[in-house]
């Protein structure tokens, strides 16, 4: 329903960039992809701008602002209204009494042993470990698909002016919906940066590892087919598909036109290897879970992004939330 969309909107602190926090390298992307036809426009990001320093990129790991939503302003409320958070402690298996649902056993980091027992369980440990917790509850099914985001970055060396490191990041962006490619223009904070361009390059690396302030830079996250499986003790094995390739080299290629554009030198131009962003599909919706995310045990829901049908292709959050609202109200009616 559109009242819990503008419900979750509201309470994620869902809102566009000002112009002040789009710095001058970021912008330079903004109208260089413009320039080739391709739509950029700001991104919908999850922060308070209000509280947040224009040229910070600290919300990449960490905001000590507060100025970045995330799920723990939700369980900072819930333990307001009395709720109990065990934090250190890791959920191994669900409790199971005649084909029901009643509690959870977990482990505390000093080996502790704990029995919860519960009504409902919900389960929401992310698209790995959420299909870990059922394996281990004789769910063998699930993590027999594992879909995500493969994300790879561009980037290359302006001849004039500065890059986009030390500016905010994901400000602008393009989704590509033919090509299944989502654009964004960042670049890694500085110790990421050079660590990830030693892994790609080796020794290769070393003599530019000093021209942060002159690397421009985005990446090209897409959506991947789902050829995958997550393992009883939480492994996860991966396969890429032809056309998850072609569509890794289009974001490249792709990139690299935007950054020529942007002023880059075309003969230093740098891709990075993949990462899977945004775990996901493991205990899909009509696989595992049914359209009110239950599993065949009664009383046990998933919510996360294990339940998505496929690769999001874009940043979950929004849509977990809205799906955990949704979940909310139909428990309200069964309660």
């Amino acid at each position: 329903p559109q009242d819990v969309v503008d419900e979750a909107v509201k309470e994620c602190w869902v809102n566009t960039p000002p112009d002040e926090f789009i710095g001058p390298g970021t912008r330079r992307i903004w109208e260089a992809a413009n320039d080739l036809g391709m739509p950029w426009a700001k991104l919908y990001r999850h922060v308070d701008f209000a509280k947040c320093k224009v040229g910070c990129e600290e919300c990449m790991v960490i905001c000590r602002r507060g100025a970045k939503w995330t799920g723990k302003v939700f369980a900072e409320e819930a333990v307001g209204y009395g709720a109990t958070l065990l934090t250190h402690v890791k959920v191994r298996d669900v409790i199971i009494e005649n084909g029901m649902a009643s509690g959870v056993r977990a482990i505390g980091r000093n080996g502790q042993r704990y029995e919860i027992n519960a009504k409902v369980v919900i389960c929401s440990a992310g698209g790995v470990h959420t299909a870990e917790i059922l394996k281990h509850s004789g769910l063998h099914e699930a993590g027999s698909w594992f879909t995500g985001d493969p994300t790879s970055f561009s980037f290359g060396f302006v001849e004039e002016g500065k890059g986009n490191g030390f500016e905010h990041t994901m400000t602008v962006g393009y989704n590509d919906k033919e090509h299944g490619v989502l654009f964004s223009a960042m670049l890694m904070p500085y110790l990421g940066w050079h660590l990830q361009f030693i892994q790609d390059e080796k020794l290769r690396a070393v003599m530019k590892l000093l021209r942060f302030r002159k690397a421009l830079s985005l990446f090209a996250k897409v959506s991947d087919e789902g050829i995958g499986r997550v393992t009883l003790d939480g492994k996860v094995s991966k396969t890429f598909t032809q056309r998850d390739w072609a569509r890794v080299e289009n974001g490249r290629v792709t990139g690299e036109r935007i950054l020529v554009k942007a002023g880059c030198n075309p003969y230093d131009l740098h891709h990075t290897g993949l990462t899977l962003a945004h775990p996901s599909g493991t205990v899909r919706v009509g696989k595992l879970v049914d359209t009110n995310l239950e599993t065949p045990i009664r009383n046990l829901y998933c919510c996360d992004t294990s339940v998505f049908p496929e690769a999001p292709g874009r940043p979950p959050v929004l849509t977990i939330v809205i799906l955990a609202k949704r979940l909310a109200r139909w428990l309200e009616t069964i309660a």
